[in-house]
């Protein structure tokens, strides 16, 4: 499902273009699920949606990863905040984080008029 203006396949691997689209679909594909998401499946999903190969975007992919959860926008189960060291492997899974959650159930909008009442 390609829900930006220009084809995903006209930009260069790379290109802001190109990783803003990556990242957009990493949190389209994810933010509304109310539980984690095995990494394994994320990458699976990143791979097929943008139609390269791991050689040609599997680093990419990686970093878009990191920024996920470096951001706060996710939490990870191997997430070390301390250290700020994210182990992947096949047990990783991330989860949407509470802001996100909110954000996505429209549950911000309720909180922001019960401050402004207080």
């Amino acid at each position: 499902m390609n829900v930006f203006a220009e084809p995903f396949e006209d930009h260069t691997i790379g290109s802001a273009e190109w990783r803003s689209a990556l990242f957009a679909e990493a949190v389209r594909h994810t933010a509304h699920l109310a539980g984690p998401i095995k990494v394994s499946a994320l990458q699976e999903h990143l791979l097929a949606f943008t139609g390269g190969t791991e050689e040609e975007c599997g680093g990419e992919i990686l970093m878009t990863l990191c920024l996920l959860i470096h951001s706060g926008l996710y939490t990870a189960n191997t997430y070390n905040r301390a250290t700020m060291t994210l182990i992947l492997s096949e047990a990783t899974t991330f989860t949407a984080s509470h802001v996100l959650t909110m954000h996505m159930h429209g549950e911000h909008e309720a909180g922001e008029e019960d401050e402004e009442e207080a």
